[in-house]
């Protein structure tokens, strides 16, 4: 059974429609990640599942359960849902552990104290109970909210843009450390990112969305390696687009002519992400010239940019340090990362 379900759902804010007929699964224990650019719908489709918007089309269950339809929805307080957002939302006036223990008015002051202490235990904040958030560093803010947020036992964990507030090397260490403390509670969790990076590495599935709709919904690899249109493939990072043409299970581009098995005929685009480009330094591969017009140390790669004799302008990503701006190489593809769109999908 889907723990959380979303059947039809379309949400309009006056002549824009924010969602548009969203049907999307999420299975008990299950870490999904909702994905797409700013304004793509995303957050309103957490606010809908939560109950802080007012269903106008659609279905949305939990546990099996209706929580909201048109003309009828239970109160957000009623769904067992837990939300972590952006900006944390602590209680300035509260403690850290009086803000773990607010949503557990139904217990005993004894047990809401006792589950309080055991869920900052689990993130670490034991030392911390005693302090105000402004006390805290962001990182700390952030697992108080989880802490918070878990503490009534929620039947779903719903979670927007919860780690956009900290810095890289921060938000990294947090994200871990969530995922970890989430997998091991088996918590089932819907979280909203735009960055794909974020995405793939914290959900088992990614479900992208565009201006409302869904475009895809698979594991990392398969959204990352087999995007289902140009959106989907530009929008995981940059890409080197060339004209292709298909005919008997060939696509003939201007890097040479690769194996296209089950491609229409015809026109095409050819998506090759930078780190499927392959450098030849020493000239005698396959492949076409070209001259290294820039490089960039980014961490643990290279970024090379490149101009063929015809001008066309390409980006690769290597770990080796390839030659210098000026120099010349060959350039070919790993035909295996070779994506393809038919003309009619441009």
């Amino acid at each position: 059974m889907a723990k959380l379900r979303f059947s039809d759902v379309t949400h309009r804010f006056g002549p824009l429609k924010a969602v548009d007929g969203l049907s999307l699964d999420l299975a008990e224990g299950e870490i999904l990640c909702l994905l797409g650019p700013s304004g793509c719908g995303k957050t309103t489709s957490l606010r809908l599942a939560a109950g802080l918007e007012e269903l106008q089309a659609g279905r949305i269950e939990i546990d099996g359960r209706v929580v909201a339809e048109p003309g009828r929805a239970l109160p957000p307080e009623q769904r067992r849902v837990g939300m972590v957002f952006q900006d944390y939302a602590l209680f300035p006036h509260l403690t850290v552990a009086g803000n773990v223990a607010f949503g557990l008015k139904h217990m005993t002051a004894g047990n809401r104290q006792e589950r309080a202490m055991a869920m900052l235990a689990r993130v670490g904040l034991t030392g911390r109970a005693d302090v105000y958030p402004h006390q805290l560093s962001g990182g700390e803010q952030q697992r108080v909210a989880l802490a918070r947020a878990l503490a009534p036992e929620p039947r779903l964990m719903l979670m927007d843009e919860p780690f956009a507030n900290l810095d890289v090397t921060l938000r990294n260490s947090v994200r871990d450390e969530t995922l970890s403390l989430l997998k091991g509670l088996g918590a089932t969790v819907l979280l909203v990112t735009h960055d794909p990076e974020e995405a793939m590495r914290m959900a088992e599935r990614i479900a992208v969305m565009q201006a409302g709709r869904l475009v895809q919904v698979g594991p990392a690899e398969e959204v990352y390696l087999r995007p289902a249109d140009p959106f989907m493939a530009r929008f995981f990072g940059p890409v080197n687009e060339i004209p292709a043409n298909v005919e008997d299970g060939i696509a003939a581009t201007p890097l040479g002519s690769f194996p296209a098995a089950g491609a229409a005929e015809g026109r095409a685009l050819a998506v090759i992400r930078p780190e499927a480009m392959v450098l030849d330094a020493d000239g005698a591969g396959d492949g076409v010239e070209a001259a290294v017009t820039d490089i960039r140390l980014i961490g643990a790669y290279w970024r090379v940019a490149l101009e063929t004799e015809a001008g066309l302008q390409l980006r690769a990503r290597t770990t080796e340090r390839p030659p210098g701006t000026g120099e010349r190489i060959r350039v070919t593809v790993d035909p295996q990362r070779l994506i393809l769109f038919p003309e009619r999908a441009i």
